[in-house]
Protein backbone atom coordinates (compact mmCIF):
# COMPACT_ATOMS: atom_id res chain seq x y z
CA UNK A 1 0.00 0.00 0.00
CA UNK A 2 1.04 3.41 -0.79
CA UNK A 3 1.86 6.19 0.90
CA UNK A 4 -1.47 7.96 -0.34
CA UNK A 5 -4.00 5.39 0.74
CA UNK A 6 -2.17 4.73 4.25
CA UNK A 7 -3.97 5.71 7.21
CA UNK A 8 -1.09 6.38 9.44
CA UNK A 9 1.48 8.66 7.45
CA UNK A 10 3.78 9.58 10.67
CA UNK A 11 3.49 7.31 13.22
CA UNK A 12 1.44 3.72 12.61
CA UNK A 13 0.30 3.39 16.20
CA UNK A 14 -3.30 3.60 16.52
CA UNK A 15 -5.91 5.78 18.03
CA UNK A 16 -7.45 4.15 22.01
CA UNK A 17 -9.85 6.79 22.19
CA UNK A 18 -12.35 8.57 20.23
CA UNK A 19 -11.08 9.10 16.67
CA UNK A 20 -13.29 12.12 14.62
CA UNK A 21 -15.54 11.94 11.48
CA UNK A 22 -13.86 13.58 8.64
CA UNK A 23 -16.97 15.82 8.68
CA UNK A 24 -16.40 16.93 12.26
CA UNK A 25 -12.34 17.56 11.76
CA UNK A 26 -12.98 21.27 10.44
CA UNK A 27 -15.28 22.41 13.35
CA UNK A 28 -13.36 20.72 15.77
CA UNK A 29 -10.05 22.36 14.24
CA UNK A 30 -12.07 25.85 14.34
CA UNK A 31 -13.85 25.63 17.85
CA UNK A 32 -10.38 24.95 19.35
CA UNK A 33 -8.59 27.40 17.66
CA UNK A 34 -11.22 29.79 18.84
CA UNK A 35 -10.77 28.69 22.05
CA UNK A 36 -6.98 28.78 22.41
CA UNK A 37 -6.86 32.31 20.92
CA UNK A 38 -9.47 33.61 23.28
CA UNK A 39 -8.53 31.94 26.55
CA UNK A 40 -4.73 33.21 25.52
CA UNK A 41 -5.77 36.44 24.75
CA UNK A 42 -6.91 36.82 28.59
CA UNK A 43 -3.67 37.80 29.88
CA UNK A 44 -3.02 40.07 27.65
CA UNK A 45 -6.64 42.17 27.96
CA UNK A 46 -5.94 42.40 31.69
CA UNK A 47 -2.76 43.72 31.70
CA UNK A 48 -3.39 46.35 28.75
CA UNK A 49 -1.53 44.62 26.11
CA UNK A 50 -3.65 43.30 23.77
CA UNK A 51 -6.13 46.49 24.70
CA UNK A 52 -7.37 48.78 22.45
CA UNK A 53 -6.28 52.25 23.56
CA UNK A 54 -3.92 50.58 26.31
CA UNK A 55 -0.57 52.57 26.07
CA UNK A 56 1.24 48.65 26.01
CA UNK A 57 -0.63 48.07 23.21
CA UNK A 58 1.44 50.05 21.11
CA UNK A 59 4.66 48.58 18.92
CA UNK A 60 5.77 45.20 18.61
CA UNK A 61 5.09 43.61 22.05
CA UNK A 62 1.54 42.73 21.47
CA UNK A 63 2.31 40.93 18.11
CA UNK A 64 5.08 38.95 20.01
CA UNK A 65 2.51 38.08 22.46
CA UNK A 66 0.12 36.94 20.15
CA UNK A 67 2.94 34.95 18.51
CA UNK A 68 3.93 33.48 21.37
CA UNK A 69 1.36 33.19 24.08
CA UNK A 70 -1.72 33.05 22.07
CA UNK A 71 -0.79 30.55 19.53
CA UNK A 72 0.96 28.78 22.34
CA UNK A 73 -1.88 28.14 24.10
CA UNK A 74 -3.27 26.98 21.06
CA UNK A 75 -0.87 24.27 20.40
CA UNK A 76 -1.06 22.83 23.63
CA UNK A 77 -5.05 22.91 23.74
CA UNK A 78 -4.86 20.21 20.12
CA UNK A 79 -1.88 18.64 22.01
CA UNK A 80 -3.93 17.82 25.12
CA UNK A 81 -6.55 16.87 22.95
CA UNK A 82 -4.46 14.34 20.99
CA UNK A 83 -3.63 13.08 24.13
CA UNK A 84 -6.53 12.80 26.05
CA UNK A 85 -9.87 12.25 23.72
CA UNK A 86 -8.15 10.92 21.11
CA UNK A 87 -5.17 9.32 23.06
CA UNK A 88 -2.90 9.03 20.20
CA UNK A 89 1.19 9.22 20.73
CA UNK A 90 2.25 12.56 19.34
CA UNK A 91 4.24 11.06 16.79
CA UNK A 92 0.90 10.16 15.22
CA UNK A 93 0.60 13.40 14.35
CA UNK A 94 4.05 14.09 12.94
CA UNK A 95 5.90 15.13 16.35
CA UNK A 96 8.72 13.09 16.05
CA UNK A 97 11.67 13.05 18.41
CA UNK A 98 14.61 11.72 15.88
CA UNK A 99 16.39 14.18 14.17
CA UNK A 100 13.81 16.93 15.72
CA UNK A 101 16.77 20.26 15.91
CA UNK A 102 18.01 19.03 12.43
CA UNK A 103 14.83 18.50 10.34
CA UNK A 104 14.01 22.21 11.93
CA UNK A 105 16.80 24.13 11.11
CA UNK A 106 17.00 22.84 7.42
CA UNK A 107 12.89 23.11 7.25
CA UNK A 108 14.28 26.89 8.34
CA UNK A 109 16.67 27.38 5.37
CA UNK A 110 15.19 26.00 2.89
CA UNK A 111 12.38 28.88 3.59
CA UNK A 112 14.89 31.47 3.19
CA UNK A 113 16.55 29.68 0.12
CA UNK A 114 12.84 29.52 -1.82
CA UNK A 115 11.88 32.87 -0.64
CA UNK A 116 15.02 34.66 -1.73
CA UNK A 117 14.55 32.77 -5.49
CA UNK A 118 11.23 34.30 -5.46
CA UNK A 119 12.07 38.21 -3.85
CA UNK A 120 14.75 37.61 -6.44
CA UNK A 121 12.03 36.63 -9.08
CA UNK A 122 9.48 39.68 -8.39
CA UNK A 123 12.76 42.22 -8.26
CA UNK A 124 14.04 41.75 -11.93
CA UNK A 125 10.02 41.00 -13.25
CA UNK A 126 9.48 45.05 -12.46
CA UNK A 127 7.12 43.82 -9.30
CA UNK A 128 9.28 45.54 -6.30
CA UNK A 129 12.59 47.73 -6.26
CA UNK A 130 15.45 47.65 -3.54
CA UNK A 131 15.81 50.26 -1.34
CA UNK A 132 17.99 51.05 1.72
CA UNK A 133 19.74 47.54 2.73
CA UNK A 134 19.53 46.23 6.04
CA UNK A 135 18.68 49.62 7.97
CA UNK A 136 17.33 47.52 11.16
CA UNK A 137 21.25 46.80 11.72
CA UNK A 138 22.00 50.44 12.66
CA UNK A 139 19.45 50.43 15.82
CA UNK A 140 19.82 47.47 18.38
CA UNK A 141 16.83 47.76 19.42
CA UNK A 142 15.27 46.94 16.31
CA UNK A 143 17.35 44.04 16.30
CA UNK A 144 16.44 42.83 19.44
CA UNK A 145 12.73 42.97 18.48
CA UNK A 146 13.65 41.16 15.56
CA UNK A 147 14.87 38.40 17.65
CA UNK A 148 11.94 38.33 19.55
CA UNK A 149 9.86 37.58 16.72
CA UNK A 150 11.95 35.55 15.50
CA UNK A 151 10.94 33.29 18.59
CA UNK A 152 7.23 33.94 18.09
CA UNK A 153 7.07 32.89 14.83
CA UNK A 154 8.80 29.41 15.80
CA UNK A 155 5.72 29.19 18.28
CA UNK A 156 3.22 30.53 15.68
CA UNK A 157 4.70 28.38 12.63
CA UNK A 158 5.01 24.96 14.79
CA UNK A 159 1.20 25.91 16.05
CA UNK A 160 -0.08 25.79 12.56
CA UNK A 161 1.66 22.68 11.82
CA UNK A 162 0.48 20.86 14.57
CA UNK A 163 -2.35 22.10 13.61
CA UNK A 164 -2.97 21.42 9.85
CA UNK A 165 -0.07 19.40 8.69
CA UNK A 166 -0.23 17.01 12.14
CA UNK A 167 -3.85 16.75 13.94
CA UNK A 168 -6.39 17.95 10.92
CA UNK A 169 -4.25 15.83 8.07
CA UNK A 170 -3.63 12.98 10.31
CA UNK A 171 -7.32 12.85 11.60
CA UNK A 172 -8.63 12.60 7.91
CA UNK A 173 -6.44 9.95 7.17
CA UNK A 174 -7.46 8.09 9.67
CA UNK A 175 -10.74 7.79 7.82
CA UNK A 176 -10.35 8.88 4.40
CA UNK A 177 -6.62 7.98 3.67
CA UNK A 178 -3.55 10.56 3.36
CA UNK A 179 -4.40 12.28 -0.40
CA UNK A 180 -8.09 13.17 1.11
CA UNK A 181 -6.32 14.46 4.67
CA UNK A 182 -3.29 16.01 2.82
CA UNK A 183 -6.43 18.01 -0.17
CA UNK A 184 -8.99 19.17 3.17
CA UNK A 185 -6.38 20.42 5.30
CA UNK A 186 -4.69 22.46 2.66
CA UNK A 187 -8.52 23.82 1.15
CA UNK A 188 -8.91 25.07 5.14
CA UNK A 189 -5.79 26.77 5.43
CA UNK A 190 -6.11 28.53 2.29
CA UNK A 191 -9.71 29.62 3.50
CA UNK A 192 -8.76 30.72 7.08
CA UNK A 193 -5.98 32.41 5.63
CA UNK A 194 -7.36 33.90 2.57
CA UNK A 195 -9.76 36.19 4.26
CA UNK A 196 -7.25 38.47 5.94
CA UNK A 197 -8.08 41.07 3.64
CA UNK A 198 -11.56 41.88 1.91
CA UNK A 199 -12.04 41.09 -0.34
CA UNK A 200 -9.89 38.23 -0.55
CA UNK A 201 -7.78 37.74 -3.84
CA UNK A 202 -7.66 34.76 -6.16
CA UNK A 203 -4.23 34.40 -6.30
CA UNK A 204 -3.83 34.44 -2.52
CA UNK A 205 -6.50 32.08 -2.32
CA UNK A 206 -4.60 29.30 -4.39
CA UNK A 207 -1.00 30.34 -3.06
CA UNK A 208 -1.99 29.81 0.49
CA UNK A 209 -3.59 26.33 -0.03
CA UNK A 210 -1.11 25.48 -2.60
CA UNK A 211 1.65 26.44 1.10
CA UNK A 212 -0.65 24.07 2.59
CA UNK A 213 0.04 21.32 -0.18
CA UNK A 214 3.61 22.41 -0.27
CA UNK A 215 4.44 21.86 3.70
CA UNK A 216 2.37 18.67 3.67
CA UNK A 217 4.16 16.91 1.22
CA UNK A 218 7.33 17.84 2.71
CA UNK A 219 5.99 16.53 6.21
CA UNK A 220 4.61 13.51 4.21
CA UNK A 221 8.57 12.82 2.88
CA UNK A 222 10.25 12.97 6.00
CA UNK A 223 7.86 11.25 8.55
CA UNK A 224 7.68 14.75 10.48
CA UNK A 225 6.23 17.65 10.89
CA UNK A 226 9.31 19.46 12.14
CA UNK A 227 10.79 20.60 8.77
CA UNK A 228 7.54 21.86 7.59
CA UNK A 229 7.75 23.97 10.99
CA UNK A 230 10.94 25.26 10.40
CA UNK A 231 9.67 26.27 7.09
CA UNK A 232 7.08 27.83 8.31
CA UNK A 233 8.60 30.11 10.71
CA UNK A 234 11.33 30.61 8.51
CA UNK A 235 9.14 31.89 5.93
CA UNK A 236 6.91 34.18 8.22
CA UNK A 237 10.23 35.59 10.15
CA UNK A 238 12.19 36.50 6.73
CA UNK A 239 8.90 37.85 5.07
CA UNK A 240 7.78 40.06 7.58
CA UNK A 241 11.24 41.28 9.17
CA UNK A 242 13.90 41.06 6.69
CA UNK A 243 11.68 42.92 3.61
CA UNK A 244 9.10 44.99 6.03
CA UNK A 245 6.30 43.91 3.74
CA UNK A 246 3.62 41.94 4.21
CA UNK A 247 2.77 38.20 5.76
CA UNK A 248 -0.63 37.01 4.37
CA UNK A 249 -1.80 40.81 4.42
CA UNK A 250 -0.45 41.59 7.53
CA UNK A 251 3.00 44.47 8.03
CA UNK A 252 5.46 43.10 11.08
CA UNK A 253 6.35 46.45 12.98
CA UNK A 254 9.62 46.65 12.52
CA UNK A 255 12.62 47.77 10.29
CA UNK A 256 13.85 45.21 7.69
CA UNK A 257 17.25 43.58 8.47
CA UNK A 258 17.69 42.61 4.74
CA UNK A 259 16.19 45.43 2.15
CA UNK A 260 13.62 47.68 2.27
CA UNK A 261 11.34 46.51 -0.67
CA UNK A 262 8.87 48.94 -2.31
CA UNK A 263 5.78 47.04 -4.61
CA UNK A 264 5.80 48.81 -7.97
CA UNK A 265 3.84 47.50 -11.49
CA UNK A 266 1.51 44.53 -11.70
CA UNK A 267 -0.01 43.02 -8.86
CA UNK A 268 0.22 39.59 -10.24
CA UNK A 269 3.78 40.06 -9.64
CA UNK A 270 4.23 41.97 -6.62
CA UNK A 271 1.17 40.62 -4.47
CA UNK A 272 -0.41 43.98 -4.02
CA UNK A 273 -1.29 44.38 -0.41
CA UNK A 274 -0.77 40.63 0.33
CA UNK A 275 2.68 40.82 -0.71
CA UNK A 276 4.86 38.47 -2.35
CA UNK A 277 2.10 35.63 -1.24
CA UNK A 278 0.07 36.76 -3.42
CA UNK A 279 2.38 36.57 -6.40
CA UNK A 280 2.87 34.48 -9.24
CA UNK A 281 6.24 34.10 -8.76
CA UNK A 282 5.36 32.12 -5.34
CA UNK A 283 3.05 30.35 -7.30
CA UNK A 284 5.44 28.90 -9.91
CA UNK A 285 8.19 28.29 -6.83
CA UNK A 286 5.81 26.52 -4.96
CA UNK A 287 4.53 24.38 -7.62
CA UNK A 288 7.78 23.21 -8.54
CA UNK A 289 8.34 22.56 -4.77
CA UNK A 290 5.02 20.54 -4.98
CA UNK A 291 5.91 18.45 -7.94
CA UNK A 292 9.36 17.98 -6.53
CA UNK A 293 8.09 16.32 -2.96
CA UNK A 294 5.32 14.43 -5.03
CA UNK A 295 8.29 12.93 -7.04
CA UNK A 296 9.86 11.55 -4.16
CA UNK A 297 6.81 10.27 -2.50
CA UNK A 298 6.51 7.52 -5.31
CA UNK A 299 5.83 4.10 -3.82
CA UNK A 300 5.34 3.20 0.08
CA UNK A 301 7.41 5.54 2.79
CA UNK A 302 7.52 3.61 6.05
CA UNK A 303 6.40 5.61 8.74
CA UNK A 304 8.93 6.52 11.26
CA UNK A 305 9.27 4.61 14.41
CA UNK A 306 11.15 7.21 16.78
CA UNK A 307 8.46 9.75 17.71
CA UNK A 308 7.78 11.60 21.03
CA UNK A 309 5.45 9.65 23.33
Amino acid sequence: MGIWNSRTPYESAPARGWSPWSFLTPVILIVLGLAGFIVGSLPGQFSGLMRSGSPLADGVWPTVYQLTVMFGFTALLFIAWTKLVERRRLGAIGLVARGAPLRFVKGFGLALAMLGVIIAGIVALGGASVGDIGPAWSDPIQLAYIAAILGGFMIQGSTEEIVFRGWMLTAVAARRGVLVGLIASSVLFGLLHGFNIWPPDPVSLANVALFGVFMGLLALNEGSILGACGWHAGWNWALGTGFQIEVSGGEIPVRAWIADLDVAGSKWISGGAWGPEASLVTTAVLAVGCVWYAMKLRGERAPDAAAAG
